[in-house]
C-alpha cells in the first residue's frame, strides 16, 4: 500500500502488477511475460513501496529486482542469476524495506538476505543454509519491524528468525 492508499499486487501467473485504489477499485496493470527490463517478468512475487511511492518487485524467474514509479513506469533493475553479491537464484520471494529505504531481498534457495540502497547498490549480505543460529532453510518471507528488527519465516525449520541490525 502506498501513501495514497493505493494497493499493489503481483500476479505470478500472468506476470503482471495490479494497482487498485483504497476501495479496491481496479486502476491499472502493467507487465507481461518476458526477460526484458521495464515490465517483463517471469513469476513476479515480492513487492514493497518506498516513501516516494516507487514500487520494487522481485522478478523470480529472471533473478532480479525491478523498480517502477507509482504508475508503472520503469526506473531501474538490478541482479542476475547466480550466487553471491547482487546475484540471486530463481527463488527470491521475499522483499522488505526499512525506514531508511534500504531494500532487503530474501533468496530462498541460497538461504541468504542481501541489502541494497534504493538505487540497487549492494550493501551487504548474510545468512547460510542450516538450522543453527543465523542459518535458514528455505526462508519464504521477510518483514522489517521497529528498531531495525528483521523477521524471516524459515519454512523448513518451522520457525521465525529475528535479526537485529546495527545502524
Amino acid at each position: 500500500v502506498n501513501h495514497f492508499g493505493n494497493i499493489y499486487l503481483t500476479d505470478r501467473g500472468n506476470s503482471e502488477i495490479l494497482k487498485f485504489d483504497n476501495n479496491g477499485k481496479f486502476i491499472k496493470k502493467w507487465g507481461t511475460i518476458g526477460k526484458e527490463n521495464g515490465g517483463e517478468f517471469i513469476k513476479p512475487h515480492g513487492i514493497v513501496i518506498d516513501s516516494k511511492n516507487n514500487v520494487y518487485v522481485t522478478d523470480m524467474g529472471n533473478s532480479r529486482i525491478q523498480k517502477f514509479d507509482s504508475d508503472g513506469n520503469f526506473i531501474t533493475m538490478w541482479g542476475s542469476k547466480g550466487i553471491g553479491e547482487n546475484k540471486f537464484s530463481y527463488s527470491i520471494p521475499g522483499l522488505g524495506i526499512d525506514r531508511s529505504e534500504k531494500i532487503y531481498v530474501l533468496d530462498r534457495k541460497a538461504s541468504v538476505i542481501q541489502k541494497f540502497d534504493s538505487d540497487g547498490n549492494f550493501i551487504t549480505m548474510w545468512g547460510s543454509k542450516g538450522s543453527g543460529e543465523g542459518e535458514m532453510n528455505k526462508p519464504e518471507d521477510i518483514a522489517i519491524g521497529p528498531n531495525n528488527s528483521i523477521y524471516v519465516t524459515d519454512t523448513k525449520n518451522s520457525r521465525i528468525i529475528e535479526f537485529i541490525l546495527k545502524s
